[in-house]
């Protein structure tokens, strides 16, 4: 009964497999120039090969269930995109199916009369451009957007498309009224059950009677969900009475509130890596959360509680939240020092749409020791106080267009930190780090500058090394480890000592190749001195070439650098998330 079983299975999937086979068959396609072949595949469901699968054949293949009428839907498709004499045959056989197009002349856009009173950032069509369907749609969805942004939300918007066939020509028209300027009216919010409102309207940053803006929901829902509270929102703004416009939000909250997450990886910065995290949303309520992480690497251990409470004070109407990380973490400085710290850190954040502000304290117990024998650094280490208390101001002004793969905007970013001198024994220190980004893209072509600079002024007593400078990684310079690179000697050599002052210059230009598969070639420029306030020290300089693959959590990145006054120096960085 058993092998009959197992020959039974065995056989179903043999059937299946072979079923499978059957669907797909090699499809030709011949005749399209002005449509690309990406945008017609996709629409009549032809299967291209993905970039990383080189073992297989390059013929392109389509199930069977989307050839009945195919030459209907590329003839539709073809209409839709402002070719309405498009001719196409099929020939099909037992294994193949060839398709040949005739395009034949598009229709233009002749003439186009706009008539508005009000001025609009929107790409209208141009004289003797191919009209198309989703176009003509996509810039009316997009004057809407427009009015709802600039708070018209009771406009009157007539547009047309006059087609003459004979002439091959389109007249298009639109009127445009804005009518009244709208304003939010009073803000319900419903589905709360441990959840304070006062909470949620930290977060909508919407005050009734002032101008209706689109703009603010979108905010107001990033913002909502950044709560990590809710299942599901759900903003309606679809009522006007007299161009008042009443906010109702709905709740759904999470009934799943505990996760955790197990990860093993490698890491160009820290080699092969182990993590463990758990969290709790939504923890006792008010969305508060809790969390646990550890993580393990050849030179890191890191573990770490986080607690976060939201408007736990307010200053002038403004808002700060809470966050306190208390950890234990070993880290490598360099090729001789590790430090063992026992940290804790209270954090108190205030945000509003592209600025965020921090201020709090951390207190840090560091114990360093070598790794290998070095008479100079072991020197240095022993005059370093191991108990620090340092408090800090940190703000961050981020216009760029998307945080996880950013074509276009800036980021700026500051932080100033203070040592406390509580005793002779203290290391008293001023620290300041800046930041800036700006990414340009140019047709396809993506183009990115990151500057990163820091100074520390030792006050009293020797600053500890995990708060000094290395360079090296990929955020730093590509061609060296994480952390390699220590006071630069010359354009070849450093020593294996921390800086007190470090500059970092990254340029970098990405291009697609195919799909989400983009290169990249880029140069970074490193300085570390023992100087204070010193950016006049040799420098290495990196260039190199990479690849990255869009995926959700941002570009895949692998990066290949190398010292241009020494090839033999290089590095391989891998990583997840966009760096500028």
């Amino acid at each position: 009964m058993k092998t009959r079983v197992i020959f039974f299975i065995i056989l179903s999937y043999l059937t299946i497999l072979q079923a499978n086979s059957a669907t797909n068959i090699i499809v030709t396609i011949d005749g399209n120039k002005i449509i690309n072949n990406d945008k017609l595949h996709k629409e009549i469901g032809i299967e291209d090969k993905s970039w990383f699968e080189f073992y297989k054949d390059d013929n392109l293949t389509i199930k069977t269930k989307y050839i009945k009428d195919i030459d209907i839907v590329i003839k539709n498709f073809y209409a839709s995109e402002g070719f309405y004499d498009t001719e196409v045959s099929v020939k099909k056989d037992k294994f193949s199916l060839n398709i040949k197009i005739k395009e034949n002349k598009f229709i233009k856009v002749d003439n186009i009369n706009i008539s508005t009173d009000i001025m609009l950032d929107v790409e209208f069509f141009k004289k003797n451009q191919r009209f198309s369907v989703n176009r003509f749609k996509e810039i009316k969805s997009n004057i809407k957007k427009e009015m709802l942004k600039q708070g018209y939300c009771a406009y009157k918007l007539n547009n047309k498309a006059y087609v003459d066939l004979d002439n091959y020509s389109v007249d298009l028209v639109y009127t445009l009224h804005k009518g009244d300027i709208c304003k939010f009216g009073k803000i319900s919010v419903e589905g709360l059950t441990n959840i304070d409102s006062d909470i949620v309207f930290s977060r909508i940053n919407i005050f009734e009677g002032e101008n209706f803006n689109i703009d603010k929901i979108k905010e107001s829902y990033n913002k909502l969900y950044g709560l990590d509270a809710f299942s599901s929102i759900l903003i309606d703004y679809n009522q006007n009475q007299n161009n008042i416009v009443p906010l109702d939000i709905f709740f759904v909250q999470k009934r799943k509130t505990s996760n955790y997450k197990i990860g093993f990886g490698y890491d160009s910065n820290l080699g092969p890596k182990a993590s463990l995290k758990w969290w709790k949303d939504n923890f006792m309520g008010d969305a508060q959360k809790l969390s646990f992480r550890a993580k393990l690497a050849k030179d890191i251990y890191n573990i770490k509680n986080t607690f976060y409470h939201p408007i736990l004070f307010k200053v002038y109407e403004n808002n700060f939240d809470f966050t306190n990380s208390l950890g234990y973490k070993v880290e490598k400085y360099n090729n001789y020092v590790k430090a063992k710290t026992l940290y804790e850190k209270f954090k108190f954040g205030y945000s509003n749409k592209s600025f965020n502000f921090y201020t709090g304290f951390g207190l840090e117990n560091i114990d360093l020791y070598l790794e290998k024998d070095n008479t100079l650094v072991k020197e240095a280490l022993n005059d370093i106080n191991s108990f620090i208390i340092y408090p800090y101001l940190q703000a961050i002004y981020d216009k760029r267009d998307s945080k996880l793969n950013p074509k276009n905007g800036y980021y700026l970013s500051g932080l100033i930190e203070y040592g406390l001198p509580y005793n002779d024994n203290a290391s008293s220190y001023t620290k300041i780090m800046a930041q800036g980004r700006y990414i340009k893209t140019v047709g396809d072509l993506t183009l990115a500058t990151v500057a990163k600079v820091g100074f520390i002024n030792e006050l009293k007593n020797l600053t500890p090394d995990s708060k000094k400078f290395f360079a090296g990684g990929s955020f730093s310079n590509r061609a060296y480890g994480y952390n390699d690179l220590g006071v630069i000697l010359s354009s070849t050599s450093d020593s294996n000592l921390s800086g007190v002052s470090a500059v970092n210059l990254s340029f970098e230009g990405d291009y697609p190749i195919v799909g989400d598969l983009s290169g990249a070639i880029f140069s970074d420029i490193s300085m570390v001195s023992d100087k204070e306030s010193d950016i006049s020290g040799s420098c290495v300089t990196t260039v190199g070439a990479g690849i990255r693959y869009l995926t959700p959590m941002g570009p895949l990145k692998v990066d290949a650098g190398f010292n241009i006054h020494d090839a033999s120096q290089y590095g391989i960085q891998f990583r997840i998330g966009q760096s500028f």
